[in-house]
Formats: structure tokens, C-alpha cells, sequence
């Protein structure tokens, strides 16, 4: 049987397995239930539709990008409301896809923890494990990211998280465990995956132990844990800290980058893909003015990622149309290089910066970042991942939890066929609304508005 086969016959199992009863009791079971590693195994692997998905591309409501007036169709309403945000986002019965598919993750990850229980002595058995933890993680943080107010230490432990899912016993109530409980279940999932898998994987679409510490580094600066995100990304560069250098890349190819599944990309460690919509890759959806301006004299990135009408053309996973949602060591650097910023620890924060700027900038326009110290050098930082990271769903993470900064609070503002808009920093919105059946079947608490 071919893997994909096999795949599609393990997806029609675990769909039966949400159903009160299987479909066809008649039906040979052992061809659609998970059992052996192979099975598992493949059920991982599943990253096309399923496993390599991040479910935090929220670029279309920050202030990464402007969409001009009609460039949002009568049929992407929904698009309409994420760029205007509106309070109503869904239809009542509508099941937001960034749930959907985190819980789908969560499920298929539930399922192979609980499978290779059978299998425990296999040698496989701890990777296998590794990965789905890794899985499981990956989809909590990211339905936190939306769908749970911003990480706040003094009130993490009164604020209310999403349903977390460790069995896949579908009959189990949900509730909303605090903030703090989900962030902890979170790390110790991550810190048990790095015990038990590789170093690095050979496909980038598995999970590694520097993924593992990729991740972890990205939720303690989301924690604005900044020794705890500064050790996690070291950790992590230790094991994968190569670099592409963009005076290597053809601006004037239409795709700059090889998919990366076929060419490996260097600074990928974790594969995954951000949803996309037609309203995102049509003409009149452009980066914002201001974040394209801000590419200065001698940056190769704007011309390898923008075409001159501010139109997206390239991400790490090759065309503009498939945009990278995963863990690379660029944003290690850059969460390291913050870390150490406001660890007071100038020299090393400036020396992790150059180290990603020589290979962004053409020979000899360097930005010059010796006199930049404190805090001017903390907002040189914070400009460069807004302008390395463009896209990857990390702006909408970045706004929450730099809007609890006074400093750097920042209200948006829009304008859209003729009416105004605005989304003000630390309003009730940077979280979004429940599902409403899953709020009326298990009687969960909604997000204020």
C-alpha cells in the first residue's frame, strides 16, 4: 500500500473515531485504526492537510499590510470583518479554521501518545512520542495566541486559556483552565519533546529537539520571560544556527526560494504553513507603506520578497501563494538579540543583529550599530523583526504583548471604502470570540467585548 493511501485510510479512521458510532461496524477496522509505528508514523507526517499548519496567520489584522478600496469580494466577507475588526467574525454555526485545525492537530497528536502505549518498548517509541508532544504544544500555543487574552504574569492565573485536549476521549467536557495552567501544560510538553527527539530531523517537516527549543523560546517571549526566551534560543542556535545570505538569492526571479521540501532551505528548523485566502494574493492586498518604506538603502529583502506595487512575491516556502508560518533561526537571532537588549547586554544583543544583517544587506551598506544602546536599540530590534518575520502570523503576537508596554502601545488605524476603523492597543478584540457552538454545548465563558 502506498503511504498516502495508507494515510488517507488512517484520516478515515480517526473521522470515524469522532463519531458516536463508526460508520460501518461491518468495515475492517484494523485497516483504518492507528497500531503500528508505521501507522503513527505516517499520521505525523500528515503536513499537507493536516499536522504543518500554523493557525496564527493574522497578518490581515495588523498593520502589516493595506488593502485597497475593493479588494475584498463580496464572497470573502469574512476577510472584510478580520480587516475591519468587527466583533462579529463568524456565522453562528461557523466553526473558525485556526480552531478547527488546532484541535484537529491536537487529536491526531492525543491519538498516537495513546497508541504507542501498545508499542512502548519499541525503539521508535520515544521520537514518536517526541513529535506528538511537540504537535500538541505547537497547536495549544497557537489557539492561545487567539483565542486567550495576552500572557499577563500578575493575572495568569485568574485569566482564563482555551480547552485544553490531552485524551481523545471526545465525551470529556471542555472547560477554560487558567492562562497560566495552559502555558505550563505547554512547556512541560515542549521540555519532555526535547528529551526524546533528534537533534536535528532529516525532514523538515518533523519536529527536532531545536524545534522543540525553537518553540520554547518563542512562548517565554511571549511570557516576556527574556533569561528563559534568551537560554531557550541558544539552545536551539546551538543545534541549527545557519543562515541564508540574500547577496546569494535573484531578486529578479518571480519565486526567489525553492519549495522547501524539495530544496531544503537552511534556516528552516520546523516546516508549517500559514492560511491563506484569495483576498491575500490578489493585487490590491499590499505590504503596509509605512513597513515598505522602512526597507533602507542596501536591503536585498525588499526587493526578494516585494515587487514594486508593494505586492507580496516570495516566501520561504517558495511562491507568495504558500506563506511560511514555521520556526527558522532568523527569528532565533532576533529573539535572542532582544533578549540580550533588554537584559542589558548591549554588545551581544548588537553582534546577534549583525550577524543576521550580513547576510540581509548588500556588501558595504551595513547599517552602522555601534552607538545604538538601551532603548534605541531595543526598537532597532523590534523594527527588524517586523521586517524579517513579515507574514509569518508572529506581528498579531508581537502587538499583544508589546501593547502591555506603554512605550510601545499603538493603536491601529484604517481607512476602507470610505468608513474609518480602529483597533486600540489592549482592546478586548486582540482576543477573539469562541466559537459559539462550542461555547453553547459545553458552557464555556466567552471573551469579553
Amino acid at each position: 500500500m502506498k503511504p498516502i493511501q495508507k494515510i488517507g485510510l488512517l484520516l478515515l479512521g480517526l473521522l470515524a473515531a469522532c463519531q458516536k458510532d463508526f460508520l460501518d461496524e461491518r468495515a475492517d477496522r484494523s485497516l483504518m485504526v492507528p497500531s503500528s509505528k508505521e501507522d503513527f508514523q505516517a499520521l505525523l507526517d500528515h503536513y499537507v492537510d493536516v499536522m504543518n499548519w500554523a493557525t496564527t496567520g493574522f497578518s490581515v489584522e495588523t498593520d502589516e499590510v493595506s488593502i485597497a478600496d475593493g479588494g475584498i469580494p463580496s464572497s470573502a466577507m469574512l476577510y472584510f470583518h478580520f480587516y475591519t475588526w468587527q466583533d462579529r467574525q463568524y456565522l453562528p454555526t461557523q466553526v473558525p479554521a485556526n480552531w478547527q485545525f488546532a484541535y484537529r492537530q491536537i487529536y491526531y497528536a492525543n491519538v498516537v501518545l495513546e497508541g504507542i502505549e501498545k508499542i512502548k518498548n519499541d525503539p521508535a517509541a520515544g521520537a514518536l512520542r517526541g513529535s506528538a508532544l511537540f504537535f500538541r504544544a505547537w497547536a495549544h500555543v497557537n489557539l492561545l495566541q487567539l483565542y486567550a487574552p495576552p500572557y499577563q504574569g500578575a493575572k495568569a492565573t485568574q485569566l482564563l486559556g482555551v480547552p485544553l485536549r490531552l485524551t481523545t476521549n471526545i465525551n470529556e467536557k471542555a472547560t477554560r483552565p487558567s492562562l497560566e495552567t495552559c502555558y505550563q501544560q505547554v512547556l512541560g510538553d515542549l521540555l519532555e519533546a526535547a528529551e526524546l527527539l533528534p537533534e536535528r530531523s532529516s525532514l523538515i517537516n518533523r519536529p527536532s529537539q531545536a524545534a522543540a527549543w525553537a518553540l520554547l523560546a518563542r512562548i517565554h517571549l511571549i511570557r516576556q520571560n527574556y533569561q528563559a526566551a534568551l537560554e531557550a534560543s541558544t539552545r536551539a542556535l546551538n543545534l541549527q544556527s545557519d543562515l541564508l545570505d540574500f547577496k546569494t538569492v535573484d531578486a529578479s526571479k518571480s519565486q526567489p526560494f525553492d519549495d522547501p521540501i524539495v530544496s531544503p532551505h537552511p534556516e528552516i528548523i520546523f516546516y508549517a504553513c500559514n492560511m491563506i485566502s484569495s483576498v491575500s494574493t490578489n493585487a490590491l492586498y499590499r505590504v503596509d507603506s509605512t513597513l515598505f518604506d522602512a526597507y533602507g538603502a542596501g536591503d536585498l529583502r525588499k526587493a526578494i520578497f516585494f515587487n514594486a506595487n508593494r505586492n507580496v512575491k516570495a516566501s520561504y516556502l517558495g511562491r507568495a501563494t504558500r506563506l511560511f508560518g514555521g520556526l527558522a533561526t532568523d527569528e532565533l537571532y532576533l529573539i535572542r538579540a532582544e533578549c540580550e537588549a533588554r537584559l542589558d547586554r548591549p554588545t551581544e544583543a548588537r553582534t546577534d543583529l549583525l550577524t543576521l544583517l550580513e547576510k540581509r544587506y548588500q556588501a558595504g551598506k551595513l547599517p552602522e550599530l555601534s552607538a545604538l544602546q538601551g532603548e534605541a536599540l531595543l526598537e532597532y530590534i523590534l523594527w527588524e523583526r517586523r521586517k524579517e518575520l513579515y507574514l509569518r502570523g508572529l506581528r498579531w503576537q508581537d502587538l499583544r504583548r508589546l501593547n502591555l508596554e506603554p512605550r510601545y502601545a499603538v493603536s491601529l488605524h484604517r481607512q476602507f471604502e470610505g468608513k474609518s476603523y480602529v483597533l486600540p492597543a489592549n482592546d478586548p478584540r486582540y482576543t477573539l470570540l469562541l466559537p459559539d457552538d462550542e461555547v453553547a454545548a459545553y458552557g464555556l465563558a466567552q471573551n469579553p467585548r
